[in-house]
């Protein structure tokens, strides 16, 4: 991936703050993805470090050349070390399940330190979270765990999270800024007195109806059959006493349409909750449901691939 970069994608401002973009694939850090720079302790130091050697030049002092030259061999070591502490460190990312709002999402990193050396003082930052300081023995493998807050619903990116040191004297930080081009949901949350599942009155008439066609033939009159399904005119012709007899009535058809226009109330995120409500009790009921919203619907079906593509569909929804 290095050849592919051009000299001015390797010098943008946005690599250094954002980091390359990356997938699903496993990451190793190198020289390409990390960065050093003096931190505020490191630009004091060197200015000290500045003024004792003009000092020393000045009054020609030799001790003084000896310890600035010795304070400088420190400072530089310290850069090996803190590139050291990153270098050929593997990073997997793992999938995000949803989450509703208000709750909080955990993305899941997986480090490996592949060598035997141990790394210290390791910051794992991202902008929705608070840091985290981690080390690695030898050939240690590590998950960290990130929460990210969801207070909205929609998708969204994971972003830029950050392996950062400043180890071993927090003169120089070293740092890993690795952007995941990752999507994770946020279904709306769902209503906590939910209103009952509406009824699909229109398949149940369809199946009355289809249960009046539905004559099979007559039998002999049994003691308690209905008096409505004795067959009269049989009876004025001399034929005996039979009753009609019907197929079982079908089961009525339970596909379910929970339909944006007939929540109630106008409040835009209330009648999401509802409906993610009603979509949560359908899956769990076992029936069929479909989802009919103004830009899209998906047709009756159930499962856990359905149901979170009714939820998708909520957490797309524009906001009112």
């Amino acid at each position: 991936m290095a050849s592919s970069l051009t000299l001015r994608q390797r010098f943008n401002i946005q690599r250094f703050l954002r980091g390359e973009r990356y997938g699903r694939e496993t990451i190793t850090l190198n020289h390409r993805r990390i960065f050093i720079l003096p931190t505020r302790a490191g630009l004091g130091f060197f200015l000290l470090l500045l003024l004792l050697w003009l000092t020393s030049a000045n009054y020609n002092n030799n001790l003084g050349y000896i310890l600035a030259y010795l304070l400088a061999s420190m400072g530089m070591v310290s850069i090996i070390h803190a590139y050291r502490q990153l270098v050929e460190l593997k990073i997997h990312p793992e999938t995000i399940n949803p989450v509703f709002a208000g709750e909080k999402a955990l993305f899941t990193l997986t480090i490996n330190n592949p060598s035997p050396r141990r790394r210290e003082a390791i910051t794992v930052t991202h902008y929705l979270a608070n840091s985290q300081q981690v080390s690695f023995d030898s050939n240690d493998t590590r998950m960290i765990q990130i929460p990210l807050s969801s207070h909205r619903r929609g998708k969204f990116k994971v972003g830029t999270v950050t392996l950062a040191t400043v180890y071993p004297l927090g003169l120089f930080r070293a740092w890993a800024p690795l952007n995941f081009d990752l999507e994770w949901w946020v279904y709306p949350k769902p209503a906590a007195n939910s209103l009952p599942l509406p009824h699909n009155q229109k398949n149940r008439r369809q199946s009355r109806e289809a249960t009046d066609r539905d004559f099979e033939g007559f039998k002999t009159y049994q003691p308690g059959d209905s008096l409505k399904q004795i067959h009269w005119k049989g009876l004025a012709k001399g034929q005996g006493l039979h009753s009609k007899q019907f197929q079982d009535e079908p089961e009525p058809n339970e596909d379910l349409w929970l339909d944006w226009q007939k929540v109630p109330g106008k409040d835009t995120e209330a009648r999401l909750s509802q409906l993610c409500r009603w979509l949560l009790e359908a899956e769990q009921s076992g029936k069929r449901y479909g989802l009919t919203m103004p830009l899209a619907s998906l047709p009756p079906d159930q499962g856990k691939n359905h149901l979170h593509a009714c939820l998708q569909l909520l957490a797309v929804y524009p906001h009112g």
